[in-house]
C-alpha cells in the first residue's frame, strides 16, 4: 500500500527561540511516522540532525542526536543545537558563509538505525545567529506565520480516513472514504491532497489554503469513459470532463469552490475541445452558438451567444493577444472574454469598403 509520504518523519516548523539573547539553538517540531505511514504515538524516539555545508550532499560540520518521547498524535519537540554533539560545535557554525543545509534522520523504535528523513536548505530564519542579534521591527514568529509552505498529510487505512495539515490555518481536516481506496495512492501538488474514491463515484480535493476537504461526485455508469482529474498547473486549479452527463468541473483553490459547465455533443457526436490560456479555459459549443470561458479570478463559467442563422459561418475561438476572442463575420461583431472580471463584451463594426472587415491591432500591456 502506497502512503502520502514514504519519509518516516516530517517537518512541520522550524523557528528560533525568542530571548533575551540570540539563542544558539533552533527549535524543530514534527511528527514521526513509521514505515506503514501511521504515527508513532507516546513513544521514545531517535533523531539525529546534522547542519550540511553549501548543499546538500555537503559536508556535515556539525552533528547531534535527541531521544525524544512524542505525544498522541506522533509529535515530538526539540532544539538544534542542545543536542549530544557527535562532531563538530554548534556555536562555532559560520551562518553567513555558504549556504546551509539541515539532515534529519530518524529510527521511530528509538534506537540508532537511522533512516534518513530528508535535507532541506535553511533559509533566512537560521541566519539571524549570523548577525547576533534579532531586528526589533521583524518578528521571526510573524514571518512564519505569514509565508506557511509545509502541508502533511496520512493515511488511516484501518478507519478509512485520510488526515491533512494545513500550514496556512495550522489545523487538521479529515475525509472519510471507502475502504477500497486503501490500496490506492493519494496523490499530492503544490500542498494539496486529492483522490479518488472510485466505489461511491466521488473525487476529494484538500484545499492546502483553506485548509478544508472539497468533494465532487460524477456519474461512470457501464461503458462511459471519465477523464482523471487534472491539474491546471498555472492556477493550480483542479477539473474534469464528465462525459456521462455532459460536463466541465473546476476546482477553484481560491474561491475555495467547485464550478461545472454543461455542453452540447457537436454533431450529436463529438464534445467539444476544452482550451486554456494563463488559468483560464474556453470552449466553443458550436451546436448551441455559444461560447463558454471560465475565470480562474471569479472562479465562474460565463457564455456568449452569437447568431449563425445560416449555419455555415465559421466562427472559432481564438487566443490571439492572450485573451480569448472571437469574431462572427454575420454579425460584424468582435467578442473578447475580460479574464478578470469574467466578462464577455462585444463590439460592431463596419465592413471596410462595405467588403472587408477591419485590421484589428493587438498591443499588450506589461
Amino acid at each position: 500500500m502506497k502512503n502520502l509520504f514514504t519519509a518516516i518523519a516530517a517537518l512541520l516548523l522550524l523557528h528560533f527561540t525568542a530571548t533575551a539573547q540570540v539563542p544558539q539553538s533552533i527549535s524543530y517540531q514534527a511528527i514521526a511516522f513509521n514505515t506503514s505511514g501511521a504515527p508513532v504515538t507516546n513513544s521514545n524516539v531517535s533523531v539525529r540532525i546534522s547542519i550540511l555545508d553549501n548543499s546538500a550532499t555537503g559536508t556535515s560540520i556539525y552533528t547531534e542526536t535527541h531521544t525524544k518521547t512524542t505525544n498522541a498524535q506522533g509529535l515530538f519537540n526539540l532544539n538544534i543545537g542542545q543536542g549530544t554533539a557527535l562532531s563538530g560545535t554548534f556555536a562555532t557554525i559560520n551562518w553567513s558563509l555558504n549556504t546551509k543545509f539541515l539532515k534529519v534522520e530518524l529510527d521511530p523504535n528509538g534506537g540508532s538505525n537511522y533512516t534518513s528523513v530528508g535535507t532541506n536548505q535553511l533559509m533566512s530564519v537560521p541566519y539571524a545567529l549570523a548577525a547576533g542579534s534579532i531586528a526589533s521591527n521583524v518578528s521571526i514568529a510573524e514571518q512564519i506565520r505569514t509565508e506557511p509552505k509545509t502541508n502533511f498529510g496520512y493515511q488511516d487505512s484501518d478507519n478509512h480516513t485520510l488526515f491533512a495539515y494545513s500550514a496556512k490555518t495550522g489545523t487538521w481536516a479529515s475525509q472519510s472514504y471507502s475502504p477500497q481506496v486503501a490500496s490506492q495512492s493519494i496523490q499530492h501538488h503544490n500542498g494539496h491532497f486529492y483522490f479518488d474514491d472510485f466505489q461511491n463515484n466521488i473525487y476529494y480535493i484538500f484545499n492546502g489554503k483553506a485548509g478544508t476537504w472539497h468533494s465532487q461526485s460524477y456519474a461512470v455508469p457501464q461503458g462511459y469513459p471519465l477523464s482523471n482529474l487534472s491539474i491546471d498547473t498555472v492556477t493550480d486549479n483542479f477539473w474534469f470532463q464528465n462525459y456521462y452527463n455532459n460536463t466541465f468541473n473546476v476546482f477553484n483553490i481560491n474561491t475555495n469552490t467547485w464550478s461545472s459547465q454543461a455542453y452540447t455533443l457537436q454533431g450529436g457526436s463529438y464534445p467539444p475541445n476544452l482550451k486554456f490560456l494563463n488559468g483560464d479555459m474556453a470552449f466553443q459549443d458550436s451546436d448551441a452558438y455559444k461560447m463558454y470561458a471560465y475565470s480562474a479570478k471569479t472562479g465562474t463559467w460565463t457564455s456568449q451567444s452569437y447568431n449563425n442563422t445560416t449555419n455555415n459561418m465559421y466562427i472559432s475561438l481564438s487566443t490571439s493577444g492572450g485573451v480569448f476572442n472571437f469574431r462572427n463575420m454575420e454579425e460584424n461583431k468582435l467578442y473578447i472574454f475580460n479574464s478578470v472580471t469574467g466578462t464577455w463584451s462585444s463590439q460592431a463594426y463596419n465592413l471596410q469598403g462595405g467588403v472587408y472587415p477591419p485590421s484589428f491591432i493587438i498591443s499588450i500591456m506589461k
